[in-house]
């Protein structure tokens, strides 16, 4: 066991697929020594290691990768044309859902588009070589992907087709819809609905619904009152898209660290957040998930 964490820490190929292996052992051992009457040898440094494994993993800490819809529109257009497609940018939403459907369906995960990954400066080696890569140094350590102005469908479709790209399996990298825009916070059911009808999408969020909603740009638009309403309609629109279609519900709220981006203090913003929408779960970029 200790040669083979040497050899994850080292990257090679004999170490550790996951920290769920290696915690599997640990239990091994954990079973092995309770059973021949060794319980409290068991209970010191075995104990502490079945800990900092339950807790940590292999990743200490699990980070999110964040990039605008804008930015994956660009990119996606330009491995399509790459492939003979070259109107995905004139397509419009239903245009774009069929095309993307088409690809992920007919492609294999390992390259989506048939190509190697870009090697050159710009957005596609920024949004399709480096980031998606990212969960691969270190399972569990990258689980998301907050896409910036989510607004339809196939924002989220986007990312799918550029893990796929990056030789993510289905699952490893969870789409998060980012609705920040007033207009977007008032459309958060049908949003929330849609994505849930997506087969595609719902193997992707492995039966949880996660959504961030922002708080600064709704606060410029309309004021802290207004926006604080808009948020609330928003969380009790999702908490009913999510019921309806069984999944689990997480909201993720980008309040951001001052008072002044809304919400007030963190412990009176949680108490007054809608009870259908918190469920014993909450998750701020200043806190750790709950």
């Amino acid at each position: 066991m200790l040669a083979r964490l040497r050899a994850t820490i080292e990257h090679r190929d004999d170490g550790y697929i996951d920290a769920e292996v290696y915690r599997d052992e640990l239990e091994i051992l954990d079973r092995s020594l309770r059973s021949a009457g060794f319980g409290a040898v068991a209970d010191q440094e075995l104990r502490d290691a079945l800990r900092r494994a339950d807790v940590f993993g292999f990743h200490l800490a699990s980070l999110d990768v964040r990039q605008h819809s804008n930015v994956h529109d660009r990119v996606v257009a330009e491995l399509l044309a790459r492939g003979g497609r070259p109107d995905y940018l004139e397509r419009d939403e239903a245009g774009r859902r069929t095309l993307l459907g088409e690809v992920l369906a007919r492609r294999s995960r390992r390259n989506a588009t048939g190509r190697s990954v870009p090697r050159r400066p710009g957005d596609a080696r920024d949004a399709r070589g480096d980031r998606p890569r990212a969960p691969r140094a270190r399972p569990r350590a990258c689980e998301r992907y907050v896409v910036s102005f989510t607004r339809e469908v196939s924002d989220l479709l986007e990312v799918v087709f550029l893990a796929r790209a990056a030789g993510l399996a289905p699952g490893e990298l969870r789409p998060v819809p980012l609705l920040e825009q007033l207009e977007d916070l008032d459309r958060a059911g049908a949003i929330a609905t849609d994505v849930l009808a997506q087969d595609t999408l719902r193997r992707e969020l492995n039966g949880e619904l996660e959504v961030m909603i922002g708080y600064s740009d709704s606060g410029k638009q309309v004021g802290y009152v207004a926006a604080a309403v808009a948020l609330r309609d928003a969380q009790l629109a999702l908490a009913a898209a999510a019921d309806h279609a069984g999944v689990m519900l997480t909201v993720f709220h980008g309040r951001g660290g001052a008072l002044g981006r809304g919400g007030g203090p963190e412990s009176e913003s949680i108490r007054a957040q809608p009870a259908a929408a918190l469920r014993g779960r909450i998750a701020s970029p200043s806190k750790a998930r709950r």
